[in-house]
């Protein structure tokens, strides 16, 4: 693995009591780093991060892969040629996902039978998925085919103290790769691991539809066994409808 530190991209800020404090210029954000990530921040143009951390040991080593991973999510640093994974597994975005999830939402969020109400790439940068996850508002469920990501599943969770045994989903982006029966067994694994991650508290799936856009994702949908519960009419501006579709498992004990 290769990394580059973006010096352009941030600027130090005044020195917080056992942190790094950086200000990444293109979102305004504040990013707070552990010191021993200064070696890290003081390379210049492309190193191999092996030899950079050769004489490392395995607390700082771990520190230094932690700080890479914040920096290239803030778009502060460059990671290419890393390890590649192996598998076809479905999974939770982790710390180390974010950059590619992003990247992954905003190549392939208008192809195919991809749906995001969100048309604006910006709301999937990288810093904003972290965010919304870190906060627990949005789920990133991955699902992976020979360690290459395909498809991305995003669902929203009710605010913390919320009584609600709804989850809503957001989005759906799959490869443009994919043709529509790949795209619907990518859902179908995706739905089939988030109902096993959000058994303990939530049971119920629930789809909002509002326009022909969404008609693909909502045919997938229907196979799954998602069933039309009302429809609000008038609910959004004074003039759309608001039908909302459900997939009740019982996931709640």
């Amino acid at each position: 693995m290769k990394f580059y530190i973006e010096r352009e991209a941030f600027t130090a800020v005044e020195p917080a009591k056992d942190a790094i404090p950086l200000k990444a210029l293109r979102s305004g954000c504040a990013l707070f780093l552990n010191p021993s990530a200064a070696p890290l921040l003081a390379t210049h143009g492309w190193v191999d991060f092996e030899e950079f951390a050769a004489d490392a040991g395995a607390p700082l080593r771990r520190d230094f892969e932690d700080a890479l991973t914040a920096l290239e999510c803030f778009e502060l640093a460059k990671v290419a040629e890393r390890e590649a994974r192996a598998g076809n597994d479905c999974r939770v975005a982790g710390e180390k996902d974010y950059a590619a999830v992003s990247a992954f939402i905003r190549a392939h969020m208008a192809c195919g039978h991809s749906y995001s109400p969100v048309a604006n790439p910006e709301y999937y940068s990288a810093v904003s998925v972290r965010a919304r996850q870190f906060n627990n508002s949005d789920y990133h469920f991955m699902k992976e085919r020979g360690g290459e990501l395909i498809a991305v599943l995003i669902v929203t969770v009710p605010t913390a103290g919320d009584v609600s045994s709804v989850v809503t989903l957001h989005a759906a982006v799959f490869s443009a790769l994919l043709n529509k029966a790949e795209s619907a067994a990518c859902l179908h694994d995706l739905l089939e691991f988030a109902e096993l991650e959000f058994k303990e508290e939530f049971s119920t799936f629930r789809f909002l539809y509002t326009d022909a856009k969404q008609d693909a994702m909502l045919s997938m949908l229907l196979d799954e066994g998602f069933t039309k519960v009302c429809t609000l009419e008038k609910e959004l501006n004074k003039t759309i409808d608001l039908v909302i579709y459900d997939l009740y498992r019982g996931l709640a004990p």
